[in-house]
């Protein structure tokens, strides 16, 4: 037969196949590095754990060795990325809260009381801190305070209707309380008793 140029036999070859892609990186659940997860917490930054402790951040060794370069990378805004190195400079100190142990909550508390209900207790700790301690005042807040205290936008939104309904459903009972009050009695004077005939006879009562 005739020799075919090494070249032409090669270009027949079949083409190798790429690679398959790495499967992603699998989220570890929280409870892998809670003392992270509590030192996150108490600053509103705990939706940033799972990422975190996925990249090795799984102690407090590891995570006080963070970079603005790892925080980027992991997609944390910068706003949340100057929040965590707050948090990390006290640690560093000796400053903030003792990570080691979850916070006690009063549930008897209104606050975390109405967080509970909505299956939104874990934010509690960052809205008291933050001086959302009653209803009145977390029923003035908005997107923007939710968004810097580091809840994901679900969250948020369900927290502003549960506020909501709680603010609709206080206006109609404070109506129903309204309507149930005995009228107030009228302040006008008794009007006077009518004259006797007698005096307005003109005649003289006594005869001397």
């Amino acid at each position: 037969g005739v020799d075919r140029p090494e070249e032409e036999v090669e270009s027949h070859s079949p083409a190798a196949s790429p690679p398959p892609p790495p499967p992603p990186a699998r989220l570890a659940p929280p409870e892998v590095g809670q003392p992270v997860v509590f030192l996150l917490r108490s600053a509103g930054l705990h939706p940033y754990a799972p990422t975190l402790i996925a990249n090795g951040f799984d102690d407090l060794d590891t995570l006080l060795q963070i970079e603005d370069a790892d925080m980027e990378e992991m997609g944390i805004p910068p706003y949340h990325a100057a929040r965590l190195r707050e948090l990390l400079q006290e640690v560093a100190h000796g400053g903030g809260a003792d990570p080691s142990e979850e916070d006690a909550l009063d549930e008897s508390h209104p606050v975390v009381a109405f967080l509970t209900d909505a299956g939104l207790a874990h934010y509690a700790p960052a809205l008291l801190d933050c001086g959302f301690d009653d209803m009145d005042t977390l029923l003035l807040i908005d997107g923007e305070d939710l968004r810097e205290l580091g809840f994901c936008r679900g969250h948020a939104l369900k927290l502003l209707k549960r506020l909501r309904d709680h603010e609709a459903s206080q206006a109609a009972d404070d109506r129903g309380s309204a309507s149930l009050q005995p009228p107030m009695a009228s302040c006008r004077a008794p009007a006077p008793a009518p004259i006797p005939e007698r005096y307005c006879s003109g005649k003289p009562l006594f005869v001397v």
